[in-house]
């Protein structure tokens, strides 16, 4: 399933993205894990971009253990010396419950920085694992990975109230020690410490995306496709709007996405305009054929997966989708998602850095749906999103706004795909060659 759709998608994401840096924003999962309950602000909103310290971190931990009443009540004793007031009922629960131990004996270091080794070992506690049977500190990442709870991306320096909000929202979709029926966010219902209401839309996508994952790991053994594709978009700059219509059919394979080794041969048709291409793409080279000539030019898409892989966002992971939901339908089942704009932002400037004459680039709404077969074989994907961009000019940058929408229909698989290319590519001019 990586395969292909890393191929399918990432010339389309890659055309798109800025040269401008984005903070990291997972403002989606902040808001859930305020609507239950579980996350608050600092006076001044979330303060997302700011480092998480140790005292939030415990706060918010005790949260998620459904223990917030009991320490605002208990009067617990605190050893610690440096503990804020507002900070102290939730170390002091914690003390008192054996999850904590602080720096020394006397101090918790509460305003030191918050780790993702100290935020996954609270996590894994949470969960019922025992540091030093299950887990040691200094692997409390690399067992949360393997748990599905974080991933490389999330993990990252500089540890943020940002990531303390994405993995706490991911933590919640989380089972303990031993598996079980009920995620965490589930028996934080059935303790009473998240009203049943609050958490109904979030159990909703909880349930989707782990049918979805379900779905997605019968496709690991896709390596051709076929597909064709309609894509509609308006675009919108110095007050003129254009309408575009793009229809394409594609044919790809590959064997392994590192490095990339993926051949492709797509005809495209410009029914706006009237014109139609054809391109091509092997071994580094994108290869354009229409009635203004045979061009190429190289396209180093590995530098593109390799960052991918250094970067370790897992496919689709939680934390990237606000609501998703599922239906069954005749043809299969339907899944429908909406992404988090502020996480695909962050992740997309990551994985592309600079791209030519794209700046600016803010995706500020994109969902999807997927049709799969019960067998896990795709029927199709639609898309539909909208987003602004700077394009540089001549006199400087002006701004462009597209309203787009994607649908890709599979046609055929593996052994029934055929990709032909053309005998005559060595023929193909560069720019430099006209």
């Amino acid at each position: 399933m990586k395969k292909w759709r890393f191929a399918l998608v990432l010339g389309a994401l890659l055309a798109l993205l800025s040269a401008t840096a984005f903070a990291a924003d997972y403002g989606s999962c902040a808001d859930t894990l305020h609507s239950l309950g579980l996350f608050q602000g600092t006076g001044s909103g979330y303060a997302l971009d700011q480092k998480a310290d140790r005292a939030q971190a415990a706060t918010l931990f005790v949260r998620l253990l459904g223990g917030e009443k009991e320490a605002l009540s208990s009067g617990y004793a605190c050893p610690f010396t440096d503990v804020p007031g507002w900070a102290k009922p939730y170390v002091s629960y914690l003390y008192q419950k054996g999850l904590t131990k602080g720096a020394s004996a006397t101090t918790f270091s509460s305003s030191a920085d918050c780790d993702a080794s100290m935020y996954c070992t609270f996590m894994l506690r949470a969960l019922g694992y025992a540091e030093g049977t299950d887990f040691t500190y200094d692997k409390a990442v690399d067992v949360a990975k393997s748990l599905g709870i974080v991933d490389g991306y999330v993990t990252r320096a500089p540890f943020l109230r940002d990531n303390l909000a994405a993995i706490s929202y991911n933590m919640l979709s989380a089972f303990p020690k031993g598996g079980g029926s009920a995620d965490l966010l589930s028996r934080l219902v059935s303790d009473g410490a998240v009203p049943a209401d609050k958490a109904k839309d979030t159990l909703a996508t909880f349930a989707a995306y782990r049918s979805y994952l379900a779905q997605e790991t019968k496709m690991k053994d896709i390596h051709a496709v076929k597909l064709t594709s309609d894509a509609a978009t308006n675009i919108t700059a110095m007050g003129v709007t254009t309408a575009n219509r793009v229809r394409e059919t594609s044919s790809m394979s590959f064997q392994s996405t590192q490095p990339l080794d993926l051949i492709l041969a797509s005809s495209i048709q410009d029914l706006g305009a009237g014109d139609s291409y054809d391109m091509y793409y092997k071994d580094g080279w994108t290869y354009l054929s229409s009635s203004a000539g045979k061009y190429k030019y190289q396209t180093d898409l590995n530098q593109y997966g390799d960052k991918a892989e250094a970067l370790g966002m897992e496919n689709n992971p939680l934390y990237t989708i606000s609501s998703m939901s599922r239906k069954d339908t005749s043809e299969g089942t339907l899944y429908s998602m909406t992404l988090a704009p502020g996480a695909m932002n962050s992740y997309l400037e990551s994985l592309a850095g600079s791209m030519g004459d794209y700046q600016n680039l803010a995706i500020s709404q994109m969902s999807l749906t997927y049709l799969i077969k019960e067998d896990g074989t795709p029927v199709s994907c639609n898309v539909n999103y909208d987003m602004s961009m700077g394009l540089k000019t001549g006199g400087g940058a002006v701004t462009v706004k597209v309203t787009g929408r994607q649908t890709v229909t599979f046609v055929a698989f593996n052994d029934d795909v055929t990709v032909t290319l053309p005998p005559d590519l060595d023929s193909y001019l560069t720019r430099e060659e006209e």
